[in-house]
């Protein structure tokens, strides 16, 4: 169980999804495992909320993780306007305010949470 929390708290559950953004933001459009159901916006929401949540969970520092969400963000649309046109993705301001409030989302939701457990 000792293991398995300090797993948990550790900076792996980060990385890891870190990697998943990444590679699913790196795909072709089409091969992209989202339900019809779920708009592209909330995705972006939920994606970068998880992100900044499990940042935090790691190294609760409000400021630097905001701002690691939104350079993170930014990144990610810079590697999609360089990969080819018949990936369909491209650079997109929307996505990237998407994501930032994503980040922010995250920072209120874990906000929330170490202020219940107390």
């Amino acid at each position: 169980m000792n293991l398995l929390l300090k797993t948990i708290t550790s900076v792996y559950p980060t990385l890891l999804w870190t990697l998943t953004i990444l590679v699913l933001c790196s795909m072709p459009s089409e091969h992209i495992p989202l339900s019809e159901s779920i708009s592209d916006k909330i995705a972006h929401f939920a994606v970068f909320g998880l992100w900044s949540f499990l940042a935090l969970w790691y190294k609760p520092n409000y400021l630097k993780v905001g701002i690691l969400g939104v350079a993170f963000g930014l990144l990610i649309e810079c590697i999609q306007k360089s990969l080819p046109e018949s990936f369909h993705r491209s650079f997109d301001w929307i996505d990237l305010v998407a994501d930032s409030i994503g980040v922010l989302l995250g920072l209120l939701f874990f906000w929330s949470i170490k202020k219940l457990i107390k």
